[in-house]
């Protein structure tokens, strides 16, 4: 409870200190004192603190870390399956390199199946570097 001493008059605020000076938009203690405000003016005056400002701003800069956060793990794990994806084509081409019908076959796929095995592994090589870089910058934002 908080007790105001004005104009030979005593008024009782309920809450603690903090609540008090919120409600009078100040900071300290001294500057209610210093300032002397009346209740009808503080009250319709809608003017913010710089702590108040300090502290929207801290919030929108956590949202908005929050929210690049975010989209940097979805990047990642979109990243991930991509790679998983390729990986699990590189092996069934692998297995059907590894088969001697292929060959035997001597079709137009059979002939292009180590360029597309090549396209594909450089493809790999491309999404584990950006899966890195993705990493390094997450790394970076929570340290």
């Amino acid at each position: 409870m908080t007790y105001e001493f004005r104009d030979q008059k005593i008024k009782e605020h309920l809450g603690t200190i903090d609540e008090f000076l919120d409600k009078y938009k100040l900071e300290h203690f001294r500057e209610f004192e210093l300032n002397k405000p009346s209740t009808s003016t503080t009250q319709s005056s809608p003017k913010q603190t710089p702590r108040e400002s300090d502290n929207k701003l801290d919030y929108q800069a956590r949202k908005q870390r929050d929210k690049d956060l975010k989209k940097l793990r979805n990047s990642i794990t979109k990243c991930e399956r991509r790679i998983e994806e390729i990986e699990a084509e590189l092996e069934e081409m692998e297995t059907q390199m590894a088969d001697p019908e292929t060959y035997a076959q001597k079709t137009p796929e059979s002939k292009s199946l180590f360029f597309k095995h090549a396209e594909l592994k450089s493809t790999l090589d491309r999404k584990m570097a950006e899966w890195e870089t993705l990493h390094a910058e997450l790394d970076e934002m929570e340290g």
